[in-house]
């Protein structure tokens, strides 16, 4: 029995690992288009792995096609992907650095191309609360979220370099 329980833990905690991914992949993925608010912008194959008994023994997440595009381009009044706003709205000012924490996001070139900053019934602030808690879940290190976090700062505020070129091909 005490064996039993044990696998019982695992497995539900397998499953709830599982389900944490759904959050990231939906910030890292999806975006607003025109037609809808939560567009998946990648194709995603889970391959999932079955005990005898029928329970959960793991998963395999493949994601394809990612709409590469939509991280330096949108038009309006489409979105970015929505970990960009999340980060804006819920992360603090020592994940994102003091340049871009100073910063509102319509005032970030690639976020405000479009007007369309906020969803109606979206809390950006609280999806950033539940991606952070799905890395927790999955076991991601305060180094690695920090690292993540850092990079995403970084092409926000990239986007707000201006490149000009001379007659010899040079920026």
């Amino acid at each position: 029995e005490a064996v039993s329980k044990k696998t019982e833990g695992q497995l539900d905690k397998l499953a709830d690992a599982i389900l944490s991914t759904n959050p990231l992949l939906e910030a890292f993925g999806n975006a607003k288009t025109v037609r809808n608010n939560n567009s998946s912008r990648f194709g995603k194959m889970m391959r999932l792995h079955f005990e005898q008994s029928g329970a959960v023994k793991g998963a395999f997440i493949k994601t394809y096609l990612l709409e590469k595009s939509r991280v330096v381009s949108i038009t309006d009044p489409e979105r970015s992907y929505h970990i960009f706003y999340q980060l804006m709205a819920g992360a603090p000012a020592e994940c994102k650095g003091s340049t871009l924490a100073g910063l509102d996001a319509a005032k970030l070139r690639v976020l405000g191309q479009s007007k369309c900053i906020t969803l109606n019934g979206v809390d950006d602030k609280k999806e950033f609360g539940e991606v952070a808690s799905s890395l927790d879940k999955l076991g991601v290190t305060e180094a690695s979220k920090n690292e993540m976090y850092t990079v995403l700062s970084a092409l926000l505020l990239l986007s707000n370099v201006t490149m000009i070129t001379d007659d010899n091909d040079k920026a």
